[in-house]
């Protein structure tokens, strides 16, 4: 349900990415690289789904957009949303200096149906956006509303056997989903609180189900697209990966399809 206090948490969030996004674009992405050409895509995406040429695609929270525009560089006709006004700001602008196309909405993404009508070829999400949302279910249904028949969703984020473990690699969280979220206090940066929800692989997979969608694969990796805990070394692909046994998983994907009937 979306729920008019999911709403509020979800607007503190918002406050929050607005405050830390040159923080966030300068430690995350190479903008220098992304500007001169580069793709800011991982491995695991490109892979799984595969030749976007003439398609369209929706990229549900898509930040600051460059993965957005690294899809558009390579064929999609892209749109992006994200509730950061600021995220969707920086997108506008930096599709304008690389020159690629694209549209890029200012929403919450659970109200994406009021203020987007039409339907993709692909709908996309990915690496960090789930622990922001309070209504996953919610969430599946408004991907699964915007695929046109046949259509593919993908994800591919953090694996939720991560969530327990601060930095250290000591466990201060549950796995399960708890229906508070928790509460983190970002003095440091933004000087707001923000809210987060922790959500297992069970329940990614029974959302996308229960709105109605064909799961096709789901796939496990030992490596991390950042540094999530202080063991991580970084390979020469720029991944990470904790040394010696690989004894935790350390990505997830997910991909799926609406049915054409």
């Amino acid at each position: 349900m979306n729920s008019d206090r999911g709403r509020e948490l979800r607007r503190a969030n918002a406050r929050h990415w607005d405050a830390w996004l040159p923080g966030h674009v300068a430690g995350w992405y190479d903008l220098a690289g992304f500007k001169a050409g580069a793709s800011s895509l991982k491995s695991i995406e490109l892979e799984e789904v595969g030749d976007v040429t003439g398609k369209s695609l929706l990229h549900l929270q898509c930040n600051c957009g460059i993965d957005t525009l690294s899809w558009a560089r390579l064929g999609a006709t892209v749109t992006g949303v994200d509730l950061s006004e600021k995220a969707i700001a920086l997108a506008r602008e930096l599709a304008g200096e690389v020159g690629v196309e694209a549209r890029f909405i200012c929403c919450d993404v659970l109200d994406l149906d009021e203020v987007l009508p039409e339907t993709f070829d692909i709908v996309f999400a990915s690496y960090g956006v789930l622990c922001w949302i309070d209504d996953l279910a919610g969430w599946a249904e408004r991907a699964a509303s915007h695929l046109a028949p046949g259509g593919m969703f993908f994800y591919a984020s953090g694996h939720p056997a991560c969530w327990p473990y601060r930095e250290d690699g000591q466990i201060e969280y549950p796995y399960f989903h708890s229906g508070s979220p928790v509460e983190d206090p970002h003095e440091a940066d933004s000087g707001v609180v923000t809210y987060e929800w922790q959500w297992t692989v069970a329940d990614i997979v029974n959302s996308l189900i229960g709105a109605g969608l064909w799961v096709e694969r789901v796939g496990e990796y030992p490596v991390s697209s950042y540094r999530r805990l202080r063991a991580m070394v970084q390979g020469a692909d720029g991944s990470w990966r904790l040394p010696g046994i690989q004894h935790l998983p350390l990505t997830l994907s997910v991909k799926a399809r609406k049915p054409t009937t």
